[in-house]
């Protein structure tokens, strides 16, 4: 585990294949705690990210506008917040994580963070069209058991839809009466960010 100001990794020979894990990393001031730029094929996990101002920005542009953009990424089991005690460590001043200039197929699986701190951005008001999205999933686990005995049910068959009936899960619990741990989109949040002369606000997709 160690502790950095910031963590910034940007597009080069580590662009490829990145993997971020294990660590406290704690920020002052109007400081990030992780910053990537145009990276792909990222695995992030287990970190703890404090910060004042920004928890994890993702920014997709790399040394030509649009012409590279930060894609294939999953964050798994991190906590991100915002600091406590410091002067500048208000909530309202925080955003857990900000995607801008093309960042896609981004997938939060498992994260401890405040949903409502999402921002998805224009980087530069005429930078041409933007396209960004974000998956958030939750590992689902589930036994089925026998409330007059309190034992496990076998071979017994589980369904399970959300809200608005669409089907989440279809499956066989095994010997213990559990299903195999699955993972669960809660939603997915796109962003379209368009020329400044079509629109003045983000488009979704």
């Amino acid at each position: 585990s160690i502790v950095l100001l910031t963590l910034n990794l940007f597009h080069g020979t580590s662009r490829n294949a990145v993997r971020v894990y294990n660590n406290y990393l704690s920020t002052t001031g109007n400081n990030t705690g992780m910053q990537l730029v145009s990276i792909s094929n990222a695995k992030i996990w287990n970190n703890t990210i404090i910060s004042a101002r920004n928890g994890i920005i993702l920014n997709g542009t790399g040394s030509t506008a649009g012409a590279l953009e930060d894609t294939n990424m999953t964050f798994s089991n991190n906590t991100i917040r915002v600091c406590s005690g410091g002067s500048f460590c208000f909530d309202s001043n925080f955003t857990a994580l900000t995607l801008t200039e093309n960042v896609t197929n981004i997938f939060f699986q498992d994260n401890n963070f405040n949903k409502t701190k999402i921002k998805i951005v224009k980087r530069v008001p005429n930078n041409g069209r933007e396209k960004n999205n974000l998956t958030i999933q939750w590992t689902l686990k589930l036994n089925v058991t026998d409330t007059s005995t309190g034992n496990a049910i076998s071979g017994a068959t589980v369904e399970i839809n959300n809200s608005k009936g669409q089907m989440l899960y279809n499956g066989i619990v095994n010997s213990l009466g559990a299903i195999n741990s699955t993972l669960i989109t809660e939603f997915t949040q796109n962003g379209t960010v368009v020329p400044f002369y079509q629109s003045c606000s983000e488009q979704p997709d």
